[in-house]
This record gives C-alpha cells, sequence and structure tokens, in this order.
C-alpha cells in the first residue's frame, strides 16, 4: 500500500536504525525503510533489486559518497527480518537479523528537518510492500552485542 511515517525530527550521526521488516511481495523493487531529508544522506531499501537484498546509500546530503553498502545476505519474502544499521562516524555497519552482513568506512551526514519510515522522502512510489514493527532510531551505534539482545528480546 502507500502507508508511510513522517517524523519532524533531525536525526544526527553516530546513528543506530533498527526494526523489524517483512516485506511480502519482491516484484515491487526499491522499498524505503528509512530516508532523511535530504535523500542524500542515508537511504536503507529493502528488495532493491528484486530479491530481497537490503543496500544502504550514504551521503553528506548534497551528494552519495559512495557505493550503496549491500548485504551479503538476503531477506526471505514473508518473513520477519531484524534489519540495523549503525554509523559511528566513521564506521557504517548493516545487520541482518543480529549478523553483521555489510560495512562501509563512510558516515551519513547533512541531515534535514524530518525522516520517513516506509517510503522515500522525495515521494514516488518507494513504499513497503509489507510491514514495519518496532522500529527504534538511537543517538549512537549500538554494539554487536546490544544489537543481539534487542533481535532476542523483540522476536
Amino acid at each position: 500500500s502507500d502507508n508511510y511515517v513522517t517524523i519532524n525530527r533531525t536525526l544526527s550521526t553516530p546513528i543506530t536504525v533498527t526494526g523489524w521488516a517483512k516485506v511480502t511481495d519482491f516484484t515491487k523493487t526499491g522499498e524505503g525503510f528509512l530516508d532523511p531529508t535530504p535523500h542524500s544522506v542515508l537511504y536503507i531499501s529493502l528488495n532493491t533489486n528484486g530479491i530481497g537484498d537490503i543496500y544502504v546509500y550514504i551521503g553528506n546530503g548534497s551528494i552519495w559518497l559512495s557505493a550503496p553498502t549491500i548485504s551479503s545476505v538476503n531477506m526471505v519474502q514473508s518473513v520477519w527480518h531484524y534489519v540495523t544499521f549503525t554509523s559511528n562516524g566513521s564506521v557504517s555497519k548493516l545487520y541482518l537479523d543480529a549478523v553483521l552482513v555489510g560495512t562501509s568506512n563512510y558516515a551519513p551526514s547533512g541531515y534535514g528537518p524530518y525522516y520517513q519510515l516506509g517510503s522515500l522522502s522525495t515521494g514516488g512510489e518507494s513504499y513497503i510492500k509489507g510491514y514495519l514493527d518496532d522500529v527504534r532510531i538511537y543517538n549512537r551505534a549500538l554494539s554487536a552485542a546490544e544489537i543481539y539482545a534487542l533481535y532476542s528480546a523483540t522476536r
């Protein structure tokens, strides 16, 4: 569907974004998990190429700084997965079901006044075809042990 949440709050790095996602239709690609304004800061995309893959794009508010960090493990359609992105200001990490699946030496910067969960902040058709649950945003990079503890506690 076309449901999403807009939150009027400026994010910053260090950051952790974590939550449960269940994509129910892999024929719809590029589904936004989190997208702050401006779009060229940080974009977490679920099912980017129609195979359950996860991409994380990192920028400085004007341009993307690198090729996307790509999950080395794909999600399974219609199964709940725990997706976590962390950045401590110099290293960014992507976890799927509390297992590290991607790393980048770039950190997002240049955040704007709001962000969206479940869609692109620029509009368009990048809504999640599925569900999000228990999405949390922290103003620090959680450790692998903390991510595993949250994953285990909320299963």
